[in-house]
């Protein structure tokens, strides 16, 4: 069998089932501006990240409040829907391989630290991986490398 170094993780429909969740405190977000979205048009933002997703919709459809504030106002949404959050099939096996075979692995995201460990803790899952990380760790978000750049030095590859 292969030996692998290390497993980076990327959270947000991957490990998490939470696009949706997303989705949902977006909308309650921007409820009061009158704005809402479907699956299909939130679907050209996931992965994005807030901040880009914020300042996006802000310029778009002129909206008034700023871009920190869209994003505090839904990363309070998402903290409280997350709490339904289910972890994808499979993870767990795949946990337990990477235990098993003492492969290091931890989780990468473009979310903020905040929503990530939320999501994580109500999965069970805070204390599983050997680092975490979120868009506060790196300057650039997906869809560049730095997450997962950073992620692979931190796993020592």
């Amino acid at each position: 069998m292969k030996r692998y170094r290390a497993l980076v993780f990327d959270m947000d429909g991957l490990v998490l089932d939470t696009e949706m969740i997303h989705l949902q405190a977006w909308n309650m977000a921007l409820k009061d501006s009158g704005i809402q979205f479907t699956k299909e048009q939130f679907s050209e933002f996931v992965g994005s990240g807030n901040k880009t997703f914020a300042t996006k919709i802000k310029q778009k459809f002129n909206i008034d409040a700023t871009v920190e504030y869209l994003e505090n106002n839904k990363t309070a949404h998402f903290n409280r829907l997350v709490q339904n959050v289910k972890v994808f099939p499979g993870f767990q096996e795949i946990i337990d391989f990477a235990i098993a075979n003492k492969i290091p692995f931890g989780l990468a995201s473009s979310s903020p630290l905040s929503e990530v460990n939320s999501a994580i803790k109500v999965a069970g899952l805070n204390d599983k991986f050997k680092f975490v990380l979120g868009r506060e760790h790196v300057q650039n978000i997906k869809p560049a490398p730095d997450v997962y750049q950073k992620a692979a030095g931190l796993a020592g590859i």
